[in-house]
């Protein structure tokens, strides 16, 4: 499904699964990835009564099938694959959406160890499995497999 960019509703479109396409040439445009070398996004180059201007791809999937930016909100990718730009993938939420995104997927900073891991090193060292087996087999340290296990930490829970 193809809907009008707002801003550009007379030579822009974009459809539901994150592409934009020219209203004057048909041609679906290319994206470029913009932005610190960690934290690049799709980006398309717009241009409207000479001027052009980059926009992300999410951003304007999400204005014109959710609407526009409410104050205070950025746009979220719920899967963190910025390459991801199907309506379904996307939401205006808050920076704490957004990290416990990153946190719920495993792709935050500090994260070594994913939800199933964590919950395997609970039970087994429940179990009576040595905190040092595990830290090897995970390759973690002992103080991490006893937050998991302690309860310490709530990335994993």
């Amino acid at each position: 499904m193809w809907k009008p960019v707002l801003g550009y509703e007379t030579t822009y479109e974009v459809s539901d699964l994150g592409e934009v396409r020219s209203l004057r040439t048909g041609r679906t445009l290319r994206p470029v990835w913009t932005g610190a070398r960690r934290k690049q996004y799709p980006t398309v180059v717009l241009c409207a009564n000479g001027a052009q201007r980059q926009r992300k791809v999410h951003t304007l999937v999400l204005e014109a099938f959710v609407g526009p930016r409410p104050e205070g909100s950025v746009a979220c990718h719920r899967d963190d694959d910025v390459s991801n730009n199907a309506v379904g993938n996307l939401y205006w939420g808050s920076w704490s959406d957004n990290a416990r995104d990153r946190v719920r997927n495993g792709n935050h900073a500090g994260a070594k160890l994913s939800l199933e891991q964590a919950a395997d090193i609970r039970r087994r060292r429940k179990a009576g499995e040595s905190g040092k087996t595990l830290a090897e087999e995970f390759g973690v340290s002992q103080q991490v497999v006893w937050n998991v296990y302690s309860g310490r930490t709530g990335n994993y829970e």
